[in-house]
């Protein structure tokens, strides 16, 4: 699938909603859960446009948003949980990605979790208020080590960035009970963009996932350097837990686990907001 933002052509991965790996429904249960997906589209559409992004610069200027999510989700291990991943750009490069969800059971409740993709601060309006205020770089681009020039095609630098994405592994750590598990990556990236004026001259979202649901975005870029072009990456959380990821065995970033407080304070990169003025609990 093919859409405009802010002037740049992005690519989007096929929406995906059911993973190998998931247990199967009986016909009345898969009958239930497709109606619940329904449904939290909408509600996670409608939540996407509620709060609006924004750079902290004099004029405020404000990230662009693509309305329909990159990547719908679900997570039937945990529950019955839909959710969409939204993203927001500046110049045709993403600069915040939100996984906005549907809790049905054991919870009934809807959030926005969100990360910054940019190294400016990042404001958050609900309304008339500042609810976000991300006042830190919420990622860092570093040089693939041993990568190819980027290829002169668009096609041969897809096939790059998924030979470079495959690797790298993620390992999750349980916030619990200390347990680890590996991601699996979505081999096709969710967004494929480019943006001239931040000399980026193809670049590529993918997602290292448990079930359907996104836990570490990778960014992988070919960007226009004073030397030539050259593929960089970056790594960045959609999950509190904490996370390692290496890059051909090696260890190329590790994150610790968030505690609550952290997550809910409105001043770090990643943050989760709430939604329910959208889907109010059921009382």
């Amino acid at each position: 699938m093919r859409i405009l933002i802010g002037g740049v052509l992005v690519m989007a991965a096929a929406f995906v909603s059911v993973a190998d790996d998931q247990p199967t429904a009986n016909s009345g249960d898969d009958q239930v859960e497709k109606e619940r997906a329904a449904a939290a589209l909408e509600l996670c559409r409608k939540g996407a446009k509620e709060y609006h992004l924004c750079f902290e610069d004099p004029k405020r200027t404000e990230l662009v948003l693509n309305p329909d999510p990159v990547l719908r989700w679900s997570n039937p291990s945990v529950g019955s949980i839909h959710g969409g991943v939204f993203i927001w750009t500046h110049q045709g490069r993403p600069a915040a990605v939100a996984s906005i969800f549907k809790w049905f059971t054991p919870r009934d409740e809807m959030r926005f979790e969100v990360q910054s993709l940019s190294a400016e601060p990042l404001i958050g309006i609900l309304g008339k208020e500042e609810i976000w205020r991300s006042t830190r770089a919420g990622i860092d681009y570093k040089r693939v080590p041993a990568a190819p020039l980027p290829a002169a095609s668009a096609p041969a630098r897809l096939a790059q960035m998924r030979t470079i994405s495959g690797a790298f592994a993620t390992e999750q750590t349980d916030r619990d009970d200390g347990s680890k598990r590996q991601m699996r990556l979505l081999t096709q990236p969710v967004v494929r963009y480019a943006s001239k004026p931040q000399d980026v001259i193809d670049g590529g979202m993918f997602a290292f996932v448990h079930g359907t649901d996104p836990e570490v975005l990778l960014m992988l870029e070919a960007q226009e350097t004073k030397t030539g072009p050259a593929w960089f990456y970056a790594l960045a959380r959609m999950n509190s837990t904490a996370f390692k990821v290496t890059y051909k065995d090696q260890e190329v970033w590790a994150v610790d686990v968030l505690p609550w407080g952290v997550v809910l304070n409105s001043s770090e990169p990643y943050n989760l907001l709430s939604l329910d003025h959208i889907s109010p609990p059921k009382k």
